[in-house]
C-alpha cells in the first residue's frame, strides 16, 4: 500500500502523512525533506541559488527515485509535484493520491507568519496571491483519488477520514 499526500501549500500533508504512517505502521517520507537531503541545502536556499527550474528538477528525480525503491509508505509530494506530468503518472501509477484541500483563508492563516514558502517569498498581497496559484494548480489537485478537507480540523479526524477512504475501495471522490 503506498499512499500519496498532494494538495496546495499549508493544508497539512507532512503533519497528516506523519500521523496517517503511525496509524497504518508504515513509514513516512516527504518529497520536500529528501530534496534538501539530495542537493544539502534548505528549499528557499534552492529556489534563491537555483530557481524553481532546478527545484522542479531534482522533485522529479526524488519521486523517480521513491517510486522505484520503496513500497508499503505514505509519501508527502510538494504542493507543485502533480503539476507536472511525469510527477503525476509515476505516482498514481505507485499508489493512492489523497488530495487534501483547504480554503484560502484557512492556508492564509497557516502560511502568514512562514517565510520559507519561497512562491510566496516576494508576495505583496499574500491573500490574493494564494488564491491566485491555488485556483492555477486546482485542476490538477482535482485529478486526485480521494479529496479531503482539512479546514478547522484536527490531525487524528484527518487521518481517520483517509483511513476511511482507503478501506472504502471507492476511488471516484
Amino acid at each position: 500500500m503506498n499512499i500519496v499526500l498532494t494538495g496546495f501549500m499549508g493544508t497539512g500533508k507532512s503533519v497528516t502523512g506523519r500521523w496517517l504512517g503511525k496509524e497504518l505502521g508504515l513509514p513516512f517520507l516527504d518529497t520536500d525533506d529528501l530534496i534538501e537531503e539530495k542537493v544539502s541545502m534548505k528549499i528557499p536556499e534552492i529556489f534563491e541559488k537555483h530557481g524553481e527550474p532546478y527545484f522542479r528538477k531534482v522533485e522529479t528525480e526524488v519521486i523517480r527515485d521513491v517510486v522505484s525503491s520503496s513500497n508499503d509508505i505514505v509519501l508527502a509530494s510538494g504542493g507543485g509535484a502533480v503539476l507536472n506530468e511525469e510527477n503525476y503518472r509515476l505516482l498514481s501509477q505507485w499508489g493512492t493520491i489523497v488530495r487534501l484541500r483547504a480554503s484560502v483563508d484557512c492556508i492564509y492563516k497557516r502560511v502568514r507568519t512562514k517565510f520559507t514558502r519561497p512562491l510566496l517569498a516576494d508576495s505583496t498581497d499574500l491573500r490574493s496571491d494564494i488564491e491566485k496559484i491555488l485556483n492555477d494548480r486546482e485542476p490538477f489537485y482535482d485529478k486526485a483519488q480521494f479529496t479531503v478537507d482539512t479546514d478547522d480540523r484536527e490531525i487524528k479526524e484527518v487521518t481517520e477520514e483517509i483511513i476511511e477512504l482507503l478501506n472504502s475501495g471507492d476511488y471516484g471522490s
